[in-house]
């Protein structure tokens, strides 16, 4: 794996009904687009990268320093993204060798596994839990999204009942799965928990308007994090307990304009990207300690 001097600024800004958060943002070397895309325990985040006029490619960033992932290998080889990695250090994500052909992976200890759904030439990796279950997405011939999961060697496909699509897209150490589903593939639809034994919980945030809602993260303490499209186009971000879903528990959180959160780690921090003038930008949000 190469690595690469990191060139990082930081500000801060404070979140209405939240904690104070440091916003960190931090650039791949000479990228015209950085994404932070997944984040574990220890703050080492992954993502994408994109040279001006080059493809993309998946890396991590981690303690300062930024990692291009398997860059002589499949994923250096090809446009390739990293979607998430986990407290072990395993990595997942995918890689597109074609044109609507993409692969999903796992990067542990230096190997790359590639998964693909049987029969689809659309797979993504979405994440893998600390015991090793695997979990993404894939599209059949009619165009539509489906779930999948793998734990211990038993593949399963996972539809919210009555779904057009069904995306899962972060799973915690207890097996509860979050995503999104809709009915309609034009809408983001509404966000949804699965537990460990099964059970389908679909919510809307409060205030959000139809068809707008997903949940994109769930830690180990049940921090649901999500976000809503407003009717201008921006998003609003949450955080609920999975155990509440009362609209009194939801806490926003106003990012600034621009910027797209993906998930959380166990101590409340998560990671995303935002784009401005000068291209697009990974941040990681850290909650401020209080005095």
């Amino acid at each position: 794996m190469r690595r690469f001097a990191l060139f990082a600024t930081a500000f801060l800004f404070s979140l209405p009904g939240f904690a104070q958060y440091t916003l960190t943002t931090v650039d791949f070397p000479g990228a015209a687009i950085t994404r932070l895309i997944g984040v574990n325990d220890q703050l080492a985040a992954v993502g994408t990268y994109v040279m001006p006029g080059g493809v993309r490619h998946a890396m991590m960033y981690r303690n300062g320093t930024f990692v291009a992932l398997d860059p002589d290998g499949i994923l250096g080889q090809n446009t390739s993204g990293a979607t998430q990695i986990n407290n072990r250090g395993d990595i997942t994500g995918w890689y597109q060798d074609a044109p609507r052909r993409r692969h999903g992976f796992v990067l542990r200890k230096g190997v790359v596994t590639s998964i693909d759904f049987p029969g689809a030439s659309f797979t993504q990796v979405n994440g893998i839990s600390d015991t090793g279950t695997v979990f993404g997405e894939f599209i059949d011939a009619a165009g539509l999204v489906h779930g999948f999961l793998v734990n211990d060697g038993n593949l399963e496909q996972l539809d919210y009942p009555g779904a057009v699509d069904t995306v899962p897209l972060y799973i915690n150490a207890s097996g509860t799965m979050a995503g999104e589903w809709d009915t309609d593939p034009a809408t983001i639809g509404h966000a949804f928990l699965r537990t460990r034994s099964g059970e389908w919980i679909s919510f809307d945030a409060p205030g959000a308007p139809p068809e707008s809602t997903l949940a994109i993260g769930i830690n180990d303490h049940a921090q649901v994090l999500g976000f809503y499209l407003q009717t201008d186009g921006q998003i609003r971000t949450f955080v609920v307990d999975a155990r509440d879903l009362s609209p009194a528990s939801f806490q926003f959180i106003d990012l600034p304009a621009g910027a797209s959160p993906e998930t959380l780690n166990n101590a409340g921090a998560f990671v995303g990207f935002f784009s401005d003038a000068n291209g697009t930008h990974g941040f990681i949000a850290s909650p401020k300690a209080a005095r």
